[in-house]
């Protein structure tokens, strides 16, 4: 792969909108040139070769194969290309599995377009870029581990659980755990399908019937 002062960018994310609309709005930087794009990893060899980036911004929910394990194997194979994560999903223990399989950065996508391009731009000259949301919230799971009592959650989604069951509101939580209040919606939703539960009241009762026992 070739190294020089401007930003060949490969996108890989499997909604096509989101890739578009990332490409328009990286695209009015100069310093970026977004030189393909991709739905998933099957085709990472090919993809690879005939873009030949020297960046990639890499979702994780990724179809067929996990974002962790792509981002393996592009470090392993090309280790000299900047990965930056850019997802939906905050989960300590994906954000670390993903530091520790080679991420440069790690950013949500609610970030904005400004805060993106300069993060992009960050880590492309060896600055390791980390969400501002994710920082306490790492930093407590690593240092302070505390009892859990979900082990079939990770450890975010055990404390937006334990929020809930508290009875906040969204934005109540958004503003505890750091999150965009659209981002706290989503992680809600994800979390209600994990648990099987309907809505905050059935989710509280799963959290107090674990917890009270």
């Amino acid at each position: 792969m070739s190294q020089n002062n401007n930003i060949k960018l490969l996108i890989i994310e499997d909604h096509d909108v989101v890739r578009q609309g990332l490409r328009m709005v990286l695209e009015t930087d100069d310093e970026i040139r977004v030189v393909g794009e991709a739905g998933d990893g099957r085709e990472i060899e090919n993809v690879m070769a005939s873009t030949d980036p020297n960046m990639i911004l890499l979702d994780m929910e990724l179809p067929f194969i996990h974002g962790v394990a792509l981002l393996k194997t592009i470090k392993s194979r090309w280790p000299e290309v900047k990965v930056l994560i850019l997802t939906a999903y905050l989960e300590d223990d994906v954000v670390i599995e993903a530091i520790r399989a080679g991420a440069d950065g790690y950013l949500l996508k609610d970030i904005a377009r400004e805060r993106l391009i300069e993060s992009i731009k960050d880590t492309f000259q060896g600055k390791n870029t980390l969400d501002p949301s994710m920082t306490e919230a790492l930093f407590k799971s690593i240092q302070e581990p505390k009892k859990r009592y979900f082990k079939e959650l990770t450890p975010s989604e055990e404390s937006l659980l334990e929020e809930i069951a508290k009875g906040k509101t969204n934005k109540e939580i958004a503003n505890t755990l750091n999150l965009a209040e659209k981002t706290v919606r989503n992680y809600s939703s994800k979390l209600f399908r994990k648990i099987r539960v309907d809505n905050r009241t059935e989710a509280s009762n799963y959290y107090h019937q674990r917890v009270e026992k």
